[in-house]
């Protein structure tokens, strides 16, 4: 990464809320009506609560390895071996994040263009990514530019759904909902993977202008936003719509459904507010996997220069922009795969996107803690770290019983990868 330039902390902010708040909140909507109807926004708040913990770990570990990030968490504070699963697992599990985003941004433009609609997706997904990845060749400063362009377009149909859904709200369908509690920690796993993004600002720490406050300020901020952002936004489409939320096929039948409250069914200019406001849903899912493969990059750019991955400091090499091109086609080619064993289904590539991260946060908590033991004059309770085991056990243990139900298939790219990587490691 090119040293003459540095992340201002407003563009540091900007990146993780673009990994955030991307298809993860839209496509959540029918899914989270569907298992716990008015408390689908309570999930929200679970969640933002039961990851506080956490953040709190990840933010003082940047302040004690302000230059470093997940490798580094674990590789300093416990073992090499740890450094390199958390930051390896972390890597490969973004990627699926990259590659359900590729996907329903490119479903969308399908519906949107007859011509794409006559196209093959798969075919589609790999141009979005080919393209993807050129523009990721292009210098650091090109990207956080096009960071503030992403944010623009993606919180358009967020913040405007939310303005007007207020003036529509119908205290009816809060008053008549039905209340089930049981039903929160089945939607833990869709809504974790609606915040991951938090801790972007780990891979990118060295490069964010005063690393030593400014990288834990990014993740703070960018998280309460988002989670803010999300309980609004579940709670005004639940307002508005209410328990017929829930009877509506997927993710793509909110808006239209929300206009007709709007508007009425009879409006002409239907199909048109419709279209901008998936087109607007497709640049958000791509720019969140444009973000991704933006920061994830030098995850494994971290591995290579450390030697964990044969001929790591020939991998590591940058091109003229400063960046490291053939990593950039490593994390690309793993998109793909992730996006072939799917075959772009959603709710796999969720999980298995939580799953990843989970492990990579619960390491990152035992190095919190395993640092606090070494050293206990480190400015922060012991009751952080444990909390954050806590937390991470629990969200494991969601991600896993969701996979009971869906189907162990669903690891299949996720435990070749991670296989490959161990490999790779003791080679």
């Amino acid at each position: 990464m090119s040293q003459d330039y540095k992340l201002s902390l407003p563009t540091a902010i900007l990146i993780n809320l673009n990994i955030m708040i991307g298809v993860g909140v839209f496509i959540n909507t029918i899914a989270l009506s569907k298992i716990a109807g008015i408390l689908g926004s309570v999930a929200y708040i679970a969640i933002g609560v039961l990851m506080m913990p956490l953040i709190l770990s990840i933010s003082k570990l940047l302040e004690l390895h302000p230059a470093g990030g997940f490798y580094t968490f674990g590789a300093q504070e416990l073992s090499p071996f740890i450094g390199f699963i958390s930051t390896w697992s972390y890597f490969i599990g973004k990627l699926s994040s990259t590659a359900i985003m590729t996907h329903v941004s490119i479903l969308f433009i399908q519906e949107l263009l007859p011509i794409a609609a006559a196209c093959n997706t798969f075919v589609l997904d790999l141009c979005v990514l080919g393209l993807f990845t050129a523009l990721n060749m292009q210098n650091m400063k090109t990207g956080g530019t096009l960071q503030i362009i992403f944010t623009t377009l993606k919180l358009f149909p967020l913040l405007l759904l939310i303005i007007t859904g207020i003036f529509l709200w119908n205290p009816d369908t809060i008053i008549h909902a039905t209340y089930d509690f049981s039903t929160i920690p089945s939607t833990l796993p869709l809504v974790l993977f609606s915040v991951l993004g938090f801790e972007a600002a780990c891979s990118l720490s060295s490069s964010i202008e005063n690393a030593e406050k400014n990288a834990s300020r990014a993740v703070l901020i960018s998280y309460m936003t988002a989670i803010t952002l999300y309980v609004l936004y579940q709670t005004i489409v639940y307002g508005v719509i209410g328990s017929d939320l829930a009877l509506l096929s997927d993710y793509r039948a909110v808006f239209p459904a929300f206009f007709m409250r709007l508007f009425g069914a009879n409006t002409a200019a239907m199909p048109y507010l419709i279209g901008i406001f998936h087109c607007a849903l497709a640049s958000s899912a791509l720019s969140a996997a444009y973000s991704i493969m933006f920061s994830n990059v030098w995850n494994l750019v971290t591995l290579a220069k450390n030697n964990h991955i044969p001929g790591g400091m020939w991998i590591a090499q940058l091109n003229s922009n400063q960046i490291p091109w053939l990593c950039m086609l490593a994390q690309t080619a793993i998109a793909i795969i992730h996006l072939s064993v799917t075959h772009g289904n959603q709710v796999p590539l969720q999980v298995t996107s939580a799953l990843a991260c989970s492990i990579t946060y619960l390491l990152s908590a035992v190095s919190l803690l395993t640092a606090k033991i070494n050293r206990p004059s480190i400015t922060v309770h012991w009751l952080v770290p444990l909390l954050a085991l806590g937390s991470c056990a629990l969200l494991l243990s969601s991600c896993l019983y969701t996979l009971y139900n869906i189907g162990i298939q669903a690891l299949t790219s996720f435990g070749l990868l991670l296989t490959v990587g161990i490999g790779m490691y003791w080679y």
